[in-house]
C-alpha cells in the first residue's frame, strides 16, 4: 500500500498471488487479505494460485469466486482461484 501511495495509484485492477497463505498465522493470513481487499478496486480480479482449498472459506467472505482450477501439470499441483471483489457499493 505504501508504494502505491508514493506512485499515486488509488486502487488496482488485478493482482496475482502465489505466497503459500495457509503457511501464515491466521493473524497474517487476514492482514493480507485485507490488504489485497483494500488494494483493488470492486469488481478487481484477483488470481491466486495455492496449494490447496483451505483458501476458499475465507475468500469467498470478499470476493465472488468465479472459478478454481485444479493444475495437475504444475509441480507441486496447484489450485487456480479465479475471482472478483464483491461491489460492496450496490
Amino acid at each position: 500500500m505504501k508504494k502505491m501511495n508514493q506512485e499515486q495509484i488509488q486502487q488496482l485492477d488485478c493482482i496475482i498471488y502465489g505466497l503459500p497463505f495457509f503457511n501464515f498465522s491466521k493473524t497474517m493470513r487476514e492482514h493480507i487479505l485485507a490488504q489485497i481487499t483494500q488494494a483493488l478496486r470492486p469488481g478487481g480480479m484477483l488470481v491466486f494460485y495455492q496449494y490447496s482449498l483451505h483458501m476458499k472459506q475465507l475468500l469467498a467472505e470478499e470476493f465472488i469466486i468465479e472459478n478454481i482450477q485444479f493444475v495437475l501439470c504444475n509441480f507441486p499441483p496447484v489450485y487456480v482461484y479465479t475471482c472478483h471483489k464483491k461491489d460492496n457499493e450496490a
